[in-house]
C-alpha cells in the first residue's frame, strides 16, 4: 500500500468519525480501527498534517491525538483543494514620451495589477520538494504556518485561511 493510499485510509477514517470525536482520533485506535501498525499511523499523520489536512498532536507517551481539519473534510468530500489566496500585487509604472500622440500604457493611469493564485497547501509541497536544509525547510513552514494563524493576517484575507487554522 502508498503512502498517499494510507493517508486517505486515514482521512477517510476521520472524516467519519468527525461529529462523534470532534476533539481527534488516538493514533492507536486509529491503527486498530484500520488494521495498521503505530508507526504507519503516526507517518501518514505528520504528512497529512504538513498538508493542513489534519492536526496532529503528540501525547505524553508519544502515541498522538489526529484530528481532521477544514481541508482535509475538503479533501474527502471532493470540493477542490485548499483555499486559495489571492495576492495582488500593484504597481506603479512612470514613462517619459516626446514626439508620440495616442500612447496608451497599462489602464491610462500608469496602474497595473498582477493577482496570483496559490494555495497554503502549494506552498507547503513546494517548500517539501525543495532542495534545502531540513532545517530551513521546517523553519519555513513554521512561517507559513504563524502566518495562517494570525487573526490580523485571516481578517485582511476575508477569512480565506481561516479554515485552514
Amino acid at each position: 500500500m502508498t503512502d498517499y493510499e494510507i493517508r486517505q485510509q486515514v482521512l477517510q477514517h476521520l472524516y467519519d468519525n468527525r461529529r462523534t470525536h470532534s476533539d481527534g482520533l488516538s493514533v492507536p485506535n486509529i491503527a486498530e480501527s484500520l488494521e495498521l501498525d503505530i508507526e504507519t499511523i503516526k507517518t501518514a499523520a505528520r504528512q497529512l498534517d504538513d498538508l493542513y489536512q489534519v492536526r496532529y498532536e503528540k501525547t505524553t507517551g508519544g502515541k498522538g491525538t489526529v484530528t481532521i481539519t477544514t481541508d482535509g473534510v475538503t479533501e474527502i468530500e471532493g470540493v477542490g483543494g485548499s483555499t486559495p489566496i489571492t495576492v495582488n500585487q500593484n504597481t506603479f509604472n512612470t514613462s517619459s514620451e516626446s514626439g508620440n500622440s495616442n500612447v496608451n500604457v497599462g489602464d491610462g493611469t500608469f496602474n497595473s495589477t498582477q493577482t496570483t493564485n496559490i494555495s497554503v497547501t502549494d506552498i507547503i509541497e513546494k517548500l517539501n520538494a525543495l532542495e534545502a536544509p531540513p532545517e530551513e525547510k521546517e523553519e519555513a513552514k513554521s512561517l507559513v504556518t504563524q502566518l495562517t494563524h494570525n487573526p490580523l493576517i485571516c481578517a485582511v484575507v476575508g477569512g480565506a485561511v481561516s479554515g485552514l487554522v
